[in-house]
């Protein structure tokens, strides 16, 4: 193991040499510049653009194939600088992951030959997007990364009503599926950029400015689309409003006008979303058989020790709301699956959907489309596919990424990036996914290397 480690250290030196002072700052240039347009367009078009087609593949699967090629050579590669990346914890963490995959895979005798087990892992390999952002984003010029802000408006109008027809019609053409912006992607855009803009300016109070002038935009967008998404960034609002209690402190006069002002944007917003100022969606002509489908879901549940909206049955965890049932009821169950079939320690694997996404006593958890194989929360998918022993090391190696971040910069602001998207992640399918990963870690490798401002 120690040769191959320094063969690939070796190779790895001559390939940072070779960038480094063979190819042309130019070229370098227009590298980072095009790895900020794929990011870019991850967080606009987002799975519309995974969905393109090139070279007989879609743009995810591809993304997906560079991230494990990346994980593949760090696990080879020895670090000697961990300011960055700590090779005591962090970096051998994110190595038994990798290694733990091929043990499990041959466990579960999965097919690494086909694409499907790449994709169900996906949310292993897109984690290598921590070094792009690291290695990549910080060495893209100021004034192009300014252009996040522009990006975060036309998110807000794409999302909001005046997504262009001739996108809709150029992703059916091009791509496997069209999709609008949903709930967790506006609120994932709406998060970094904000974050991203406090390193872009110095003024404090255009910084404030931003994130209050954004968050009364967004955030009826964000309740009509999603309410997981709304928490995730009023989470990220209240953790905002603390770290910048100071600066609200001695701005105070300055911070409620501000405030003030953006009431009327708030409600304009408001209306624009909603069509009222009730936030109560209009009426939308639904097939008649996924409301029976969802009917005869919630009837078949009567109403026991309610505490707002949960209640038990049976030792089980459940809810009164239809959506917050639908995904406690798929949790549960895959708990109780592993443990029946004695899996809890192994998990199923990756040749396959999640069984109990398909059990005919349950139905409707495939979707209306029939298309949707997740079980909505980013720890419960890892638990089903690599078995409790995954999960220790995915929640440990998250932990060192944390405390990296502290012990480099000193504080917790990361906290304000990492917990609204962690609480995202954990009542949605977003880390099963391709573009949210890719974002989330390329600007968490981004900021694990410059801070928070």
């Amino acid at each position: 193991m120690n040769g191959i480690s320094n063969f690939f250290l070796a190779k790895r030196k001559q390939v940072f040499s070779f960038v480094n002072n063979k190819i042309p700052k130019t070229f370098r240039e227009i590298f980072y510049g095009l790895t900020l347009v794929l990011i870019s367009f991850c967080i606009l078009f987002t799975r519309s653009f995974a969905g393109i087609y090139l070279f007989g593949f879609r743009l995810g699967e591809i993304l997906v194939g560079i991230s494990f090629l990346l994980s593949f050579c760090i696990l080879f590669f020895h670090y000697k600088d961990s300011s960055i990346f700590d090779r005591k914890y962090l970096i051998p963490s994110f190595k038994l992951l990798i290694i733990y995959f091929f043990v499990t895979s041959v466990i579960s005798q999965t097919n690494l030959l086909t694409p499907y087990a790449f994709k169900t892992s996906s949310y292993i390999w897109t984690i290598s997007f921590l070094f792009v952002g690291a290695y990549v984003i910080d060495k893209v010029d100021k004034k192009y990364l300014r252009l996040g802000i522009l990006l975060l408006v036309v998110v807000y109008l794409f999302s909001s009503g005046n997504y262009p027809n001739f996108l809709i019609d150029l992703f059916y053409d091009i791509s496997d599926k069209f999709q609008f912006i949903k709930g967790s992607e506006m609120a994932i855009a709406y998060i970094t950029i904000i974050l991203l803009s406090y390193n872009l300016f110095d003024n404090e109070r255009l910084k404030f400015s931003l994130l209050i002038f954004f968050g009364s935009l967004f955030f009826p967008a964000l309740v009509f689309n999603s309410r997981g998404a709304f928490l995730g960034g009023f989470i990220f609002l209240i953790l905002e409003l603390f770290y910048n209690r100071k600066f609200i402190y001695k701005n105070l006069i300055f911070s409620l006008l501000i405030t003030v002002l953006c009431i009327p944007l708030f409600f304009l917003s408001s209306l624009r979303v909603y069509g009222n100022f009730d936030f109560v969606k209009l009426p939308e002509n639904q097939p008649q058989e996924i409301v029976q489908t969802v009917g005869e879901v919630i009837t078949k549940k009567e109403t026991s020790r309610v505490f707002l909206s949960f209640y038990i049955i049976d030792g089980t965890l459940l809810s009164s709301d239809p959506t917050t049932h639908w995904r406690l009821d798929i949790w549960q169950d895959v708990v109780k699956d592993l443990r029946s079939k004695n899996l809890i320690m192994n998990g199923y694997g990756y040749n396959e959907i999640i069984p109990v996404m398909t059990d005919p006593t349950a139905p409707g958890r495939l979707g209306w489309d029939g298309l949707n194989e997740n079980v909505h929360n980013y720890f419960v998918n890892v638990l089903a596919r690599g078995g409790l022993p995954q999960l220790f090391i995915v929640l440990f190696f998250q932990y060192f990424l944390f405390s990296q971040y502290k012990k480099r910069h000193g504080d917790n602001r990361i906290l304000s990036f990492v917990a609204p998207l962690m609480f995202i992640a954990l009542v949605d399918a977003v880390m099963e996914g391709v573009n949210f990963p890719i974002v989330f870690y390329t600007f968490y490798g981004y900021f694990l290397k410059v801070g928070i401002d």
